[in-house]
């Protein structure tokens, strides 16, 4: 399965999911949906890091994109999404994440965006966690 995820920490609060090998839409949205199941039943922030190395799958990304937006934004302990990569997505389909991020409801809780690092992935999301409690 070019999709798999698990359990980055043992406090279970963020989720990394490696992308590899011949990836599709279809296999996306299947995992997509077991990790919205992990989300729902945890009782605190979990945060997703998606580790890509191969890049997005053929067609247009946009409806695909904006469906997994809907289904991690619909649970309020959503944290950050962050893509990890050393390849680029085109800057048009970045543009057009980053402004559907901007239009959630929790600008500030989904702005996780694109890093070339694991390091940098993990920076902000202890950031923005304490970001979070200092606010508290």
């Amino acid at each position: 399965m070019p999709y798999e995820y698990h359990w980055f920490d043992s406090d279970h609060t963020i989720i990394q999911m490696d992308i590899y090998g011949q990836v599709t839409w279809d296999q996306w949205h299947k995992t997509i949906d077991k990790i919205v199941e992990e989300i729902k039943h945890a009782p605190h922030r979990v945060d997703i890091i998606f580790r890509d190395t191969v890049g997005m799958p053929k067609g247009n990304p946009i409806p695909h994109l904006t469906a997994t937006q809907k289904k991690l934004h619909a649970y309020p302990n959503t944290g950050l999404l962050i893509t990890v990569s050393s390849r680029r997505i085109s800057s048009f389909v970045e543009m057009i994440i980053d402004v559907m991020q901007r239009g959630s409801e929790d600008r500030k809780k989904h702005n996780g965006g694109f890093v070339t690092t694991m390091d940098e992935a993990l920076s902000r999301i202890y950031a923005s966690r304490s970001q979070n409690q200092a606010n508290k």
